[in-house]
């Protein structure tokens, strides 16, 4: 019994969600564009290198030197 009503809830919340977002997805590539008009951008990379002042990784490095924690 409390598993048809609790399904029953779900299945009207669901059909609510659904009825309010009728609106039409935009294009990927107008999100794309809207996504780059914001001019907002991060790109972070950690390796080797970032624990041992180096610019390049040296190919005979311990991987003991890597201690993220």
């Amino acid at each position: 019994m409390f598993r048809r009503f609790v399904s029953a809830i779900a299945i009207s919340l669901t059909a609510v969600c659904l009825a309010q977002g009728q609106e039409k997805a935009k294009p990927l590539h107008e999100l794309q564009q809207e996504f780059e008009d914001l001019q907002f951008g991060l790109f972070t990379h950690y390796a080797l290198p970032t624990y041992v002042t180096a610019d390049w990784s040296d190919p005979d490095l311990s991987p003991e030197v890597f201690k993220p924690t």
